[in-house]
């Protein structure tokens, strides 16, 4: 949902041609970023200017990975004067908002569904992160407010989403496959010794 009111002054974008969704990270850290001119500022001193983006998705990991925790975060933010910029996440743990625009249907365990501000003018550089311990499914809504204020301005390049996840390492895996191995090296040593046995007793030898 992308909401853009323009009040004798510029609030981008208007429409969602003006938004690029870009991946980032690798296997334990992807992400994407929602890069955008997110822009509300006037000259007036009468009217206000504002813009709201908001998006929902659904994350799954691939099978015998997991989700470990999210970051939100935003690029190149700025005020001046009155504007204001707040941004905020809600979080649907192993499931999905069964309606995309509404953080209080979530089909699995909800967090921050009231859409209470993570990143406000007080925190505009932080990076917020949410600890989801280990989940398989993520249901996401994100929202971003920039509000000129009379006379001012606020603006910011991308909105940005990281998570953290597992991946099953390479010498774990071997680590564990060698006592599989040498235990079915010993257990093929014993069953040639019984049949070896067995064909002497039957033998006489």
């Amino acid at each position: 949902m992308l909401t853009a009111i323009s009040a004798l002054g510029t609030a981008t974008p208007s429409a969602f041609s003006g938004i690029t969704v870009t991946p980032t990270g690798g296997a334990t850290d992807p992400g994407f970023n929602f890069d955008a001119s997110f822009q509300a500022s006037t000259a007036s001193l009468i009217s206000v200017s504002s813009v709201t983006f908001t998006v929902a998705y659904t994350a799954t990991s691939p099978v015998d990975e997991f989700f470990l925790s999210t970051d939100l975060f935003l690029t190149n933010p700025s005020v001046a004067g009155l504007g204001l910029i707040t941004a905020a996440e809600a979080l649907c743990l192993d499931g999905s908002f069964t309606s995309p625009l509404n953080p209080g249907l979530c089909s699995g365990a909800g967090l921050n569904t009231a859409l209470a501000s993570n990143i406000t003018n007080a925190n505009l550089n932080s990076t917020v992160t949410f600890d989801t311990g280990p989940v398989s499914t993520l249901g996401v809504i994100k929202q971003i407010t920039l509000t000129s204020g009379l006379g001012g301005s606020a603006s910011t390049d991308a909105l940005n989403n990281g998570f953290a996840a597992t991946v099953p390492e390479s010498s774990t895996w071997t680590l564990a496959a060698i006592p599989l191995l040498m235990l079915g090296f010993v257990r093929r040593r014993a069953r040639a010794a019984v049949e070896v046995r067995g064909r002497d007793s039957r033998t006489g030898a």
